[in-house]
């Protein structure tokens, strides 16, 4: 092990399961994936997912394999637990990623690759979450990188591996995981020689994937379709695959070109040298077909998903590893060896003026939400990034051209690492599920939902929490049950408000949401409101 790889190990193990432990399962995506993955392994099922009791069509089944046996080592259904697969993915990423790209080209862009992901918030940010990106990115990456690897000379396991990592990844998230590798590959075929695309392809051996893909993925396919007649065949591929990239879902709809856009903001701050690194990788094509191969790899996914009508962040991350394989290069190649054809301060002023912005942002973002307002000192740790960009410029001015690498990394890395363990913990204390906690924790009743609820409540409620599914239901309960809680939003409970039988004893607006949660009891047996409760109301 050389001294880099092992700096490239630990800095990817700290930043990426960096207090893990210490936030609670808060955020929609990972408490429905947390979630369906704990009531799986409470019934002792592999076959079909469930949320709330109900079939969950959204992924297939691979990260709640993960989840379910981190649940079994650990002995509990906790943060840590639900979330620490996802770390390791994101380790093991890193990993094939400094190797691969050594091997391709060398160690000091392996190295300079690697910490391009690693001072990306959002890659770093994906592998701390309980949510099936973290492993579709390692088996799309392990994937490409050995499929390549095959179309260099490489041995025919190669690419077979290369067709079970892929297959694996359609065992996380479905086509797509097919989809993309294959135009990335065809992308690189039609720029490198145009005329010989179908004989090229045709030497990859498709029968072989084929084979491969259907061993691998259609027991469980085959399984779910007859453990629900069908249902979750149908919502999975019409509703949450052409349904998502043909018309806007759940409000997350994007605007031309959102996809590179999202890449770049991603891979900050090294993505301030892509023009540069675009350039050099062009005018390198024909000595490292590798440098091409990940930029048209990347390109091709960017591309895809500016076609789709549903856009969100973690949706481009595939293609990150390769983009940065790009900016890696170029980085130690160029600035690294002050080898200067392209002047980089015009990057870095782009990259200052970007942090000055994203401190002022955060400021912002807090003292508009009231439930944190009294947080705003929080956004003092962004001034790290422009601090960060500042020492660049200063080193750039030294001539110390290394040294601005270490410092705009170095400065984003220590920021997310003070995200973890400072900024989000703090924050998370805020949530209507950690201060709705007192109102839980010695009831003994039934617990309801109207309309809408925040679905982290499930996770640590670990019970069924019961749909209330019409306002003779609602009538009905409150005369029939004395204990109960009902959980709902506000902009649903208009007719809680107004039932008076009823009585609101928690109110609070949901951390980075536009909703507020409500809950309601019988006003029979209404306790004295907490201190956080009358806070809330009154706002």
């Amino acid at each position: 092990m050389t001294s880099r790889f092992a700096i490239v190990v630990f800095l990817s193990a700290l930043v990426f399961f960096a207090n893990i432990w210490g936030t609670s399962i808060y955020i929609l995506d990972e408490a429905k994936n947390a979630t369906c993955a704990r009531e799986m392994y409470q019934r002792g099922d592999l076959i079909v997912p469930t949320f709330n009791g109900n079939l969950r069509t959204d992924k297939p089944p691979l990260h709640y394999y993960f989840m379910m046996f981190a649940y079994h080592i650990f002995g509990e259904f906790s943060p840590l637990a639900a979330r620490f697969f996802s770390s390791v993915m994101g380790l093991l990423t890193i990993m094939i990623t400094f190797c691969f790209v050594r091997r391709f080209t060398n160690e000091g862009t392996a190295f300079f690759t690697s910490l391009v992901l690693l001072s990306s918030l959002l890659f770093a940010t994906q592998f701390h979450l309980a949510v099936p990106d973290p492993y579709l990115i390692f088996f799309m990456t392990l994937g490409a990188f050995l499929l390549f690897d095959f179309i260099k000379g490489g041995p025919a396991h190669s690419l077979y591996f290369s067709f079970f990592s892929l297959s694996l990844g359609v065992l996380c998230k479905g086509p797509v995981a097919v989809v993309l590798p294959v135009m990335g590959v065809v992308v690189y075929f039609l720029v490198t020689d145009r005329r010989t695309v179908f004989r090229r392809v045709w030497q990859l051996r498709p029968w072989a994937a084929l084979a491969i893909l259907l061993l691998v993925v259609l027991p469980w396919y085959v399984a779910v379709y007859g453990a629900t007649d069908g249902r979750w065949t149908e919502e999975f591929f019409l509703k949450h695959n052409v349904g998502r990239f043909t018309s806007t879902m759940e409000g997350h709809g994007g605007f031309p070109l959102a996809a590179p856009v999202i890449a770049l903001a991603a891979l900050l701050p090294c993505s301030v040298f892509i023009v540069q690194a675009v350039k050099l990788t062009w005018q390198t094509r024909k000595e490292n077909t590798f440098l091409l191969y990940a930029l048209c790899y990347g390109a091709s996914i960017l591309i895809f998903f500016t076609f789709s009508r549903t856009i969100l962040p973690n949706y481009i991350s595939p293609s990150l590893p390769f983009l940065a394989v790009v900016i890696g290069y170029y980085l130690d190649q160029r600035l690294n060896v002050a080898q200067l054809s392209d002047r980089p301060l015009v990057s870095l002023l782009v990259l200052l003026s970007l942090s000055i912005l994203m401190s002022v942002a955060a400021w912002l973002g807090i003292r508009q939400d009231d439930a944190i307002t009294e947080l705003s000192h929080l956004a003092l740790y962004v001034l790290i990034l422009p601090v960060g960009a500042a020492f660049g410029i200063l080193y750039l001015i030294l001539k110390k051209y290394s040294m601005i690498i270490y410092a705009i990394t170095g400065s984003f890395i220590m920021f997310f690492l003070l995200v973890v363990f400072r900024i989000f913990p703090q924050l998370d204390q805020k949530n209507p599920v950690i201060t709705s906690r007192d109102i839980f924790q010695d009831f003994a009743g039934e617990v309801y939902y109207y309309g809408r609820f925040n679905p982290s409540f499930l996770f640590y409620h670990e019970k069924p929490i019961l749909k209330i599914g019409s306002d003779q239901e609602l009538n009905q309960l409150t005369r029939s049950s004395e204990n109960i809680l009902i959980l709902s939003r506000r902009d649903k409970a208009t007719d809680l408000y107004e039932n008076e039988a009823l009585q609101p004893v928690f109110e609070q607006k949901d951390l980075f949401e536009g909703h507020t949660t409500v809950i309601f009891r019988k006003r029979v047996s209404v306790p004295e409101l907490s201190s956080n409760s009358d806070r809330d109301l009154e706002k």
